[in-house]
């Protein structure tokens, strides 16, 4: 049973738009620069954003960039400066995208009810958060109505490959602030899905974690089949009760067993222990044969191999 707290909890910051600039403050610029910068922001935007490396546009998977644009640093600071400090307010099954909650430990907490994992993603994860439910995260938050308005534009772009004249604008991932601010937007839905968990695996030992837009679920003695209607159930009360276009990937939905391949967010999960995937330990030989680093990917199994120790 995993344990939940009393409340969901929700970011505490009370900014309005006469001292939001003081989120973004860097060290290269002064508090009045800063103002400056923050109040004529809309000037040149979206010119600020490049598509990366990284998109997968035929997947839909739009990821920009601004790390090289003005705008970059100060995104890095109000990510310092504001949102890091909520990282210990997050229930102790969210993972990725806050200090202390790599993905190896993700899968270290999985351990502990070794069995049979059911493995779900999100489609639609980011483009599922708009500029409405951003806006309205940061007024629950304890912001002025203006100042979470202008927060949700500064995080929000347009849909989709840049360029591409969508009117509908969503949160921008990729860049420093976007993962925590998506976790924050869809704090509720995640305590949703536990319940539902909770609810329906009652009689059995489970654990759960959230990485981003991954869940891994570890049962012990739970049938296959009561797994696959958990995770339609899941993707139901996602359809129903949550608004925005997020649901479940049913085509990745896998379940595997402990005489199969475990693998999750790159891991292996074995007998008592982790070990790093095949298909990852193939993309990592090929990072360290371009780069030319030959101790990296030792120390990094050596690291994912020691979990095997601390819990068992």
């Amino acid at each position: 049973m995993q344990k939940l707290k009393n409340n969901t909890g929700h970011l505490k910051i009370e900014y309005t738009d006469v001292n939001l600039h003081e989120a973004f403050v860097h060290k290269n610029k002064t508090l009045r620069e800063t103002k400056y910068f923050i109040k004529n922001l809309k000037e040149g935007f979206d010119d600020m954003w490049e598509d990366h490396r990284l998109s997968k546009p035929e997947k839909n998977k739009n990821i920009r960039d601004c790390s090289k644009s003005s705008l970059g640093p100060y995104l890095r600071a109000f990510n310092n400066n504001v949102l890091k400090g909520y990282d210990s307010h997050t229930p102790s099954f969210i993972y990725g995208g806050i200090q202390g909650g790599n993905h190896v430990e993700a899968a270290s907490k999985l351990l502990e009810n070794e069995g049979t994992l059911l493995k779900l993603d999100f489609k639609n994860f980011f483009e599922s958060i708009d500029l409405i439910r951003v806006k309205i995260m940061f007024e629950r938050s304890g912001c002025s109505s203006r100042a979470a308005a202008k927060l949700a534009n500064i995080f929000c772009i347009a849909e989709g490959k840049k360029g591409c004249g969508s009117k509908n604008k969503v949160l921008a991932r990729g860049f420093s602030t976007s993962t925590r601010i998506a976790i924050w937007c869809h704090i509720d839905t995640f305590y949703m899905i536990v319940r539902l968990i909770d609810k329906k695996l009652s009689k059995y030992k489970y654990s759960v974690i959230f990485f981003v837009d991954d869940i891994g679920i570890m049962t012990q003695g739970v049938p296959k089949n009561e797994l696959l209607d958990l995770a339609n159930d899941i993707n139901t009360m996602l359809e129903t009760k949550v608004s925005g276009n997020l649901c479940l990937n049913m085509s990745k939905v896998k379940i595997r067993e402990k005489d199969e391949a475990r693998e999750i967010l790159g891991i292996n999960i074995l007998k008592g222990g982790l070990d790093i995937s095949n298909k990852k330990l193939e993309e990592l030989y090929d990072i360290e044969k371009n780069e030319g680093k030959g101790k990296g990917l030792r120390k990094y199994r050596e690291y994912v191999k020691q979990y095997k120790n601390k819990i068992f």
